[in-house]
């Protein structure tokens, strides 16, 4: 009787498990349909700008991606978004369905600058004929992945989707129209599970597929024919079954590497689903592609990720079964210079889903996990974890934690203290993981009510793009204050969709509002007129408007101020107001006279072209200066006050703006230290180095026409560097791939030309994998380094190796500049040069490889047409291959 009343009551507990997942899902059902019909009623929603300075839901598109960012059946494939590097534009893909619930909109494309959305309809495929349960000819196909190139030397606007209809797609965007055409395709025989793109450098492209042979492969970015990775020799054909991820080193410490991790399908009938699994890694030289062993790689993948500083990667990994441990997975680290591993992080998690590294500290490690919970560990104390971020249950409280999605979402922001999570409770969190574990969570941002399967922040951390299971996308952006201003509005584009006549609704409404700025665009150009003819401003060919044969700057004396009477201050402050109406109504000038009037300053220092705000502010701060201080120091600095201070009033400077600046500043000097000078690094690609070089140049040399041009110290210099003999090298491990070259030469008086004895001369180059020797524990100390003294003859030689183009660091916050540019961050080959003898002025330079890329698009504008050079053959050395012969003419310092 009582196994009776227990069987009773289970199969009573089971009904009322399945009632609740039916009352769920029939909601879920429900808000689709409430969805679609705010969709095709409105077609647009507003932002809504929330409470200060925290990222509020600014828009959602309801159902915009048909029933986009579903959780699949099987939980690998996921939603995706990506950013362009501006972060103005953005792309996502998303899961579909092949039944009557299939629609377009698999693929959309956003654009902040053009407040549209565009469905790209090219992933789909045409239904079978018998197929009469749809109304739609097309069946459009789940994206699993999207990816945003980053800009190389090309510059060019790339994207890239994989679908499920076996291809992968690159997409040419055009910035100026917000909108993108396919432009190649990559055709595969299955279903593309996963894809990413390397480094701009390599220019590859790798891709995974469903089927059972030949599943990874990789491209040339622009050649659609397939080069495979061969798996026999791995010993992992029982266990590839299916590709978890795929990752390509995004460093100079990593770049030539892809990782990719592997999980078997297999269920034994004792112990469940396997746990079997492959980490495999490959390392991409110019001719070949090899299969790089680590230990242990033999569990089932989830994730890996790379650091952005090092050599190192994470894998999060399950756990055998048979392991008596109450730990069901692990993080381990790894690194590509050896096999075994180095640290492992015990996690009890059944599954992860996301592995990565801290934005901001690379000794923090993350784990996201399908039980609601983020892990974060320490590598300095590998066996505590630090914080246990859980997400509270979501609606489907019945659900299995093996169903769980758990966190799909973990971002991190401007800082340590920004770690947002989003997952299958419908909420997106923020914590600081700076606090006690007890008071790590911060706010809930967004609460969507479903599972959030997908999310990134733009590259600016200004924005947020959530997607949801229930088919909606959500944008967010930060803002730091409350306004009345009306919501931004943001059109749905789809030729399935939108019909003629609402196009033609648009664009008269352009019109209308372009009606309104004729005026006001006329009264510009007439004064652009106005001061051409005159002979005021000059059209260059190259530079375009400059300043004319007629143009005379107003320049005075700064004067002593006088404190000002409130008659005097209500009639300033109604002079400003005039003169920000006048700047409107004169905006068209600005597009056609791209210059300040900063020039012609008034008596107290301000510029007349619009002394914004308080009028005498700048000049009190100048005139701050003690009677002391040294004259070039208060020409310098109130010249550098004065331009900072008319910076800030013309780009109307946002308090968020300043200290964003700020955090970058800040940035540079926590990041320089004895190896790394990051301040100069941020210096060298605003160009102000090669600015200040190309200034002392000219005025030091009075020979310039003769004389050895200068070029950039950078921020790798080392004092001390080992005293060298004539003929020597300076390589002292050479790598395998680097082509050793000789490079002799005279060092010669620029005016006499006579031969120069006693020059020291201090040589140094980063080696082929892009690092110099204090960056790479690989080397041993000063190589590729040294100084040389010429002999009677002012005569030098040394060995050393052809140079290669590398990026520059950009794991810090000149490449965080260079990233908010939209910038990539190579140099061309390059070895740098110091030349010092007593009575002629020091030359610091560098020397560029006539074959090297980058040579028009230095990242830090250093090259200089006359220090190009041309290594030729060199025959009958056993010691290099080529040679160069450079000569150096060094200016006399003037006799006193």
């Amino acid at each position: 009787m009582a196994c009776k009343n227990n069987s009773q009551a289970e199969l009573y507990t089971e009904v009322q498990s399945i009632s609740t997942r039916l009352d769920g899902l029939r909601r879920t059902l429900d808000k689709f349909d409430t969805l679609f019909e705010t969709l095709f009623d409105t077609m647009t929603l507003g932002f809504a700008k929330l409470k200060s300075e925290s990222l509020q839901q600014a828009d959602e598109i309801s159902s915009a991606v048909g029933l986009a960012l579903k959780r699949l059946e099987d939980e690998s494939i996921k939603a995706d978004v990506s950013w362009s590097p501006d972060g103005v534009n953005y792309v996502a893909g998303s899961a579909t369905q092949g039944d009557e619930y299939n629609r377009p909109n698999n693929l959309m494309l956003g654009s902040l600058a053009h407040n549209r959305l565009l469905s790209l309809p090219d992933h789909r495929h045409r239904q079978s004929e018998n197929n009469s349960s749809l109304a739609e000819p097309w069946i459009y196909d789940t994206v699993s992945t999207v990816r945003w190139s980053a800009r190389g030397a090309s510059r060019e606007d790339l994207f890239f989707s994989a679908g499920f209809d076996g291809t992968v797609k690159q997409w040419a965007f055009s910035p100026v129209e917000g909108a993108a055409t396919c432009e190649l395709s990559y055709p595969h025989q299955d279903s593309v599970i996963t894809m990413d793109l390397s480094a701009p450098a390599m220019g590859l492209l790798a891709t995974a597929t469903t089927h059972s042979t030949d599943s990874l492969r990789w491209y040339s970015i622009g050649d659609p024919k397939p080069e495979h990775i061969d798996l026999t020799d791995r010993k992992a054909r029982s266990v590839t079954d299916f590709i978890m991820c795929l990752r390509f080193g995004q460093s100079a410490h990593n770049m030539n590497y892809l990782l990719s991790g592997f999980a078997s399908r297999s269920v034994h009938q004792d112990r469940g689903p396997s746990t079997s699994g492959f980490l495999g890694m490959w390392r991409f030289d110019e001719s070949r592609v090899t299969a790089i062993n680590v230990s242990p790689n033999r569990q089932q993948i989830f994730d890996v990720a790379w650091s952005l500083s090092n050599d190192t990667f994470l894998a999060g990994q399950s756990r055998r079964r048979r392991a008596p441990y109450i730990d069901r997975s692990v993080v381990r680290l790894y690194s590509t210079k050896q096999e075994q591993m180095i640290l492992q992080f015990d996690c009890p998690a059944l599954d992860i889903n996301e592995v990565g590294f801290c934005a901001f500290d690379e000794n923090i490690v993350t784990a996201s996990c399908t039980n609601r919970a983020t892990y974060i560990w320490d590598m300095r104390r590998p066996d505590k974890i630090m914080h246990t971020l859980r997400h509270d249950r979501d609606a489907f409280a019945s659900v299995r934690m093996e169903e769980d999605t758990g966190i799909r979402i973990l971002q991190w922001g401007r800082s340590r203290s920004e770690l947002f999570t989003g997952g299958s409770d419908g909420k997106l969190q923020h914590w600081d993981i700076r606090r006690n574990p007890d008071d790590v969570f911060v706010d809930t941002i967004l609460d969507t009510g479903v599972e959030q399967m997908s999310g990134a922040l733009s590259p600016t951390m200004n924005e947020f793009f959530i997607g949801d299971a229930a088919g909606s996308i959500h944008l967010l952006e930060r803002s730091s204050y409350l306004t009345d201003e009306p919501p931004i509005q943001l059109d749905l584009v789809d030729e399935t969709m939108v019909s003629a006549s609402t196009s033609n609704n648009n664009i008269n409404n352009e019109n209308e509002n372009d009606q309104d700025t004729d005026e006001a665009q006329a009264q510009g150009r007439q004064a652009a007129r106005q001061l051409i003819e005159s002979g005021i401003i000059t059209m260059h060919p190259d530079f375009g408007p400059v300043q004319g044969p007629k143009y005379k700057p107003r320049r005075k004396k700064p004067q002593q101020q006088q404190p000002h009477s409130a008659e005097q201050q209500a009639r300033n402050s109604e002079i400003e107001r005039s003169k920000r109406k006048a700047s409107v109504s004169l905006s068209g000038l600005d597009r056609i006279l791209p210059i300040t009037m900063g020039d012609a300053s008034t008596s107290n220092g301000t510029h007349t072209g619009g002394p914004k705000y308080d009028p005498t502010f700048t000049q009190r701060v100048i005139d701050a200066a003690g009677p002391n201080a040294h004259p070039r120091v208060k020409e310098v600095v109130s010249s550098l006050i004065r331009h900072i201070h008319d910076w800030a009033r013309e780009v109307d400077l946002t308090a968020d703006e300043w200290w964003e600046g700020l955090k970058l500043i800040n940035w540079a000097g926590q990041m320089t230290d004895a190896k790394r000078n990051e301040g100069q690094l941020v210096c060298d690609v605003i160009g102000l180095e090669s600015l200040v070089d190309e200034i002392t140049y000219k005025k030091a040399s009075e020979a310039a026409d003769v004389a050895t041009q200068s070029a950039i110290l950078g921020p790798f210099y080392r004092d001390n560097p080992p005293q060298l003999k004539k003929g020597d090298s300076i390589s002292h491990n050479t790598p395998a791939d680097a082509v050793v070259a000789y490079m002799y030469g005279t060092v010669v008086d620029a005016v006499t030309k006579k031969p120069l004895q006693g020059v020291k001369l201090d040589v140094w180059e980063a080696s082929t994998n892009g690092l110099y020797e204090q960056q790479d524990d690989n080397q041993v100390e000063h190589n590729l380094r040294g100084q040389f003294t010429t002999d009677e003859n002012g005569e030098y030689a040394w060995y050393c190796i052809v140079p290669t183009p590398y990026p520059i660091p950009f794991d810090g916050p000149a490449g965080k500049l260079l990233q908010v540019l939209d910038r990539h961050p190579y140099r061309p080959s390059h070895i740098h040069l110091i030349a010092l003898v007593d009575g002629y002025k020091p030359l610091t330079t560098q020397i560029f490889d006539k074959n090297s890329k980058y040579l028009d698009d230095d990242s830090v504008f250093a090259v200089k047409d006359d220090l190009i050079v041309d290594f030729i053959d060199r025959k009958g050395d056993p010691k290099a291959t080529k040679e160069l012969r450079y000569d150096i003419a060094l200016v006399p310092i003037p006799k006193q």
